[in-house]
């Protein structure tokens, strides 16, 4: 025979474990359909227009499903090459520029860092970018600018999806943004 003590027990005990088990089948599944990322991939993508302009900033942002880095022009339609490299050279030197991660992803943009003789780009505070509480970024190092062409080595936690896109602003300047996701997704 059951005690009424046992079954006011039992009750809150099964009521915890369906709350949990509740908790458990619905957390994560309705956080990833808001990261879908179709349409990117980890090929090379590139446009190959030049910019009149020059780089002027750059500048990083984390996002829930990506990371982002963006570049700052003074002119408009940039083209660009972004894609994962075994490792990048120097444009002009050819030396190694080494960054951390388990993967690397070389942009290119077809503009310049530098006009008239003297730097556009901070160099060193692109060299400094602070992605310690970046999921996917692991380290950004300004490679050089060289004959019209600017290429920077991102580093990133592993070999995942990205986009790449332009923004064209009615003052004549334009943003070249690269995102790259945090998971694979297949939907």
């Amino acid at each position: 025979m059951t005690s009424n003590r046992s079954k006011l027990i039992a009750l809150p005990v099964a009521a915890v474990m369906a709350a949990t088990s509740l908790v458990a089948l619905s957390g994560p599944a309705s956080a990833t359909p808001t990261c879908r990322t179709p349409d990117w991939g980890s090929l090379s993508k590139s446009e190959s227009d030049y910019s009149a302009g020059t780089i002027e900033r750059v500048r990083i942002g984390r996002h829930d499903c990506f990371d982002r880095i963006v570049f700052d022009l003074d002119g408009q339609d940039a083209g660009y090459r972004v894609e994962y490299v075994s490792e990048v050279e120097a444009p002009g030197s050819g030396n190694r520029v080494p960054v951390d991660g388990g993967a690397t992803i070389r942009i290119i943009i077809n503009a310049p860092g530098y006009k008239d003789g003297k730097s556009t780009v901070d160099i060193d505070a692109v060299n400094n970018l602070d992605v310690r509480y970046y999921h996917t970024f692991k380290d950004i190092e300004w490679a050089g600018s060289f004959e019209g062409s600017s290429t920077i080595a991102l580093g990133t936690r592993a070999r995942l999806p990205f986009r790449v896109f332009t923004l064209d602003s009615s003052d004549g300047s334009s943003r070249l943004v690269v995102d790259v996701a945090h998971y694979w997704t297949d939907f």
